[in-house]
């Protein structure tokens, strides 16, 4: 999860990168099916299926079965961190 510094400098990055933050994947993956450019929506959509592996791969060293779930970037929100 991120702290509050953390969530500090997320906002300020936001704020001043052209490049968009992804805070929440499913309203991203909405965001780029409209996307004209098939080119360019296929490379993200590719990009985007690498990350979710990933992160479906890391879950699988939580000792907890329960905590071992799939698709955790659709189910769950980035966790804040209190200082």
């Amino acid at each position: 999860g991120f702290s509050k510094k953390g969530k500090t400098l997320l906002r300020t990055i936001k704020k001043s990168s052209s490049t968009s933050l992804i805070s929440k994947l499913s309203n991203y993956l909405r965001q780029i099916t409209s996307e004209k450019n098939n080119h360019v929506r296929n490379r993200l959509v590719r990009m985007l299926d690498y990350d979710i592996l990933a992160t479906d791969i890391y879950v699988l060293g939580n000792r907890k079965a329960e905590d071992r779930v799939a698709r955790l970037d659709f189910t769950h929100k980035i966790e804040m961190k209190e200082d």
